[in-house]
């Protein structure tokens, strides 16, 4: 009986490994990659987070004959975390915590050939541009200021003198006027006096 069960124990496995190619294994990360901080390290571009994060972290392998299972992370903030997103295959993994951190360890169970995985990049989240759009209402005023040609202002000047002096030039005509008249009179009364002695 022990001979039979592990007959099929045995066969099992082997038909296991020959379903997946190479049976699953552990893999742990690169040890110069121990102590990364995010941000800090080579930065890239990830996918979206399902829990709506944005610090990631991608791992991958060198090669292309081995793929993540599973992943356990170990954050110095978040904690420990197991939760991935594969993107565009399973060669890839993408971890995600909810803010800066730094990465303590990270193990895997794989399906292949290779034993250690790489820390390829790191996310976060992009920069928040301000944009102030300011306008700026100017007021023109405009003011209309009428010129006269210094020739017609001379004129214009010279014409209004004129005008004030005309009244007393006009008092001078008609006192000379009167001045005549006066002696047109001296001289009538000349003449009645010489007529006098003959009607005398």
């Amino acid at each position: 009986m022990f001979r039979i069960n592990f007959f099929i124990v045995f066969s099992s496995i082997i038909f296991i490994f020959h379903a997946t190619g190479v049976a699953a294994r552990s893999a742990s990360l690169n040890i110069l990659q121990i102590g990364s901080i995010n941000p800090g390290f080579t930065a890239g571009t990830c996918p979206t987070s399902p829990d709506g994060y944005q610090y990631g972290w991608h791992f991958k392998f060198r090669g292309t004959q081995t793929s993540f299972i599973s992943i356990s992370c170990s954050f110095e903030k978040a904690g420990k975390i197991t939760k991935m997103v594969q993107v565009p295959n399973n060669q890839h993994a993408y971890v995600f915590t909810p803010g800066p951190d730094k990465l303590q360890s990270a193990s895997a169970v794989v399906n292949g050939v290779e034993t250690m995985f790489l820390l390829s990049n790191i996310c976060t989240p992009p920069t928040p541009t301000s944009s102030m759009n300011t306008s700026k209402v100017l007021t023109t005023t405009t003011r209309t200021t009428t010129t006269q040609p210094k020739s017609s202002a001379k004129n214009s000047a010279e014409r209004a003198s004129g005008e004030q002096a005309s009244p007393g030039k006009a008092s001078g005509e008609q006192a000379s006027r009167g001045k005549a008249s006066g002696k047109q009179a001296s001289r009538g009364k000349a003449s009645g006096e010489q007529a006098s002695p003959g009607k005398a």
